[in-house]
């Protein structure tokens, strides 16, 4: 594993966690080059005016969370700034407390798959469903980001912690909205459908099919709602580990104001269902934990520019002391045609290549759950 993360960016780290300090450790897709930076909280509080067209920021927001709750860390302290903060610096609080969860069980999944099936109807197509797959090991987040970004460099990855977040580590394929202002150009993709790299011969099913093509009609009717002119790619394969996403790169230009576009876009139907209003009723019906930042947005905020993804990929962590607990949540879209056990494996297919992280740095640590033992793409018991 070659080493991504700079000396001085690991040691600006771990002084940061230890003050509570908010961080953003990323690195743009195709990109090796990790970016850092660092600022204090204001009254407590992160909160960034993403209208502010003199703001530059890391921004962050939760699940379905509108553009104005947006927490940004500035660009305030380089990784030296904050390796030379003085001994005697009190902590910031930590507000978000991080509690340990348990993985979803199999059969909880599975029910909740079917109960939420069960509310699918013809005006309601497609309902985003995830599982929690929860461990703690002895290593450190910083490690454990090192071994995933090098596992991902295709994707937007990022290590970053603010009080209202709490510390999240992600690798996300999947651009939520860019947006150019000078030249009011916009770019965005329509990601869904999933399937094993081996079979990328064959057509896509109808299932997998029908569940694209919602989000790429859903964009298209945000785009085009606002004035603008579409354009829509052929389509493409984006791999993610052993598994494959059928994709459409779409572009428009046009003058409007790019913050109600991100709220109309935000949840695409990728990561709640559609039509999305009917989907957010059914998740906090049946899904039995919090997403937080799990199919938020992230990205970067450079003056009016911006540069968004869907926070997919992703893992709340605590680090204590040698310990780190780790909590990945992934998921996929579930329609009357879903098989529930196979939603089962391709949601924890989606995970493997943060579990294959967390194994490599783990060793032969197997308490919590045994790292050796614990079934993420297979069927437990069979």
């Amino acid at each position: 594993m070659s080493q991504l993360i700079s000396d001085t960016i690991k040691k600006a780290i771990d002084r940061a966690l230890q003050l509570n300090l908010p961080f953003a450790a990323f690195a743009m897709p195709g990109s090796s080059d990790i970016q850092f930076m660092a600022s204090q909280p204001v009254d407590g509080s992160n909160a960034i005016d993403m209208s502010d067209p003199s703001v530059s920021a890391f921004v962050i927001t939760m699940f379905a969370a509108k553009a104005d709750s947006a927490v940004g860390i500035r660009n305030q302290y380089s990784a030296s700034d904050v390796i030379a903060l003085p001994d005697s610096m009190k902590p910031f609080d930590s507000s978000m407390k991080f509690t340990r969860r348990q993985s979803t069980p199999y059969h909880h999944y599975i029910a909740n798959i079917h109960e939420a099936q069960s509310n699918l109807r013809y005006s309601l197509k497609k309902v985003v469903m995830s599982r929690r797959i929860s461990t703690e090991i002895d290593g450190s987040a910083v490690a454990l980001a090192e071994a995933y970004f090098n596992e991902l460099p295709d994707t937007f990855r990022a290590l970053y912690f603010t009080q209202e977040t709490g510390l999240w580590l992600t690798a996300t394929p999947e651009r939520l909205l860019s947006y150019d202002s000078t030249s009011s150009t916009f770019s965005t993709m329509a990601l869904a459908g999933t399937r094993y790299a081996a079979s990328l011969d064959e057509p896509w099913d109808e299932k997998n099919t029908l569940e694209h093509n919602v989000v790429v009609r859903h964009i298209n009717n945000v785009f085009l709602t606002f004035g603008l002119d579409t354009r829509i790619s052929a389509p493409t394969h984006i791999p993610f580990g052993n598994i494959h996403h059928l994709c459409h790169s779409i572009t428009a230009e046009g003058r409007t104001d790019p913050l109600p576009l991100v709220d109309c876009l935000n949840p695409t139907p990728a990561v709640a269902g559609y039509p999305v209003n009917r989907a957010l009723g059914l998740i906090s019906r049946f899904e039995p934990h919090e997403r937080n930042c799990y199919s938020g947005w992230l990205g970067l905020k450079r003056g009016g520019d911006l540069d968004l993804y869907v926070n997919l990929r992703c893992a709340m962590l605590e680090q204590t002391g040698p310990r780190l607990s780790i909590n990945i949540i992934c998921g996929g879209g579930i329609m009357r045609e879903s098989d529930p056990r196979s939603e089962w494996i391709e949601a924890g297919e989606k995970a493997t290549p943060l579990w294959n992280a967390v194994k490599s740095i783990a060793g032969s640590d197997t308490s919590g759950l045994s790292l050796s033992g614990y079934h993420v793409t297979t069927i437990p018991g069979f």
